[in-house]
């Protein structure tokens, strides 16, 4: 289990090499998903661009490097198990 200051850490790190244009294209295509997923979900602060369960910023927590469950879902992800 990664430690949560690791996940944030990793998450800008994607945000930066994205912005590079050094993503490698699977997880940009991953992210891209996920973030589709949180734009379109009642739990999303739309004014604020923050999950309205966790308060985390939607754009950063889509881009984390987060260990997967025994279901394909992420762990310390989307709080409602979404992605």
């Amino acid at each position: 289990m990664k430690n949560k200051i690791l996940i944030i850490f990793y998450a800008y790190k994607n945000l930066f090499f994205e912005w590079l244009s050094l993503l490698d294209p699977q997880k940009r295509k991953m992210f891209n998903k996920r973030l589709k997923i949180c734009k379109e979900c009642s739990y999303q602060n739309k004014k604020l661009k923050v999950c309205s369960i966790c308060n985390c910023p939607i754009i950063p927590k889509t881009r984390g490097d987060y260990d997967i469950d025994e279901n394909g879902l992420t762990i310390y992800g989307c709080p409602k198990k979404y992605w």
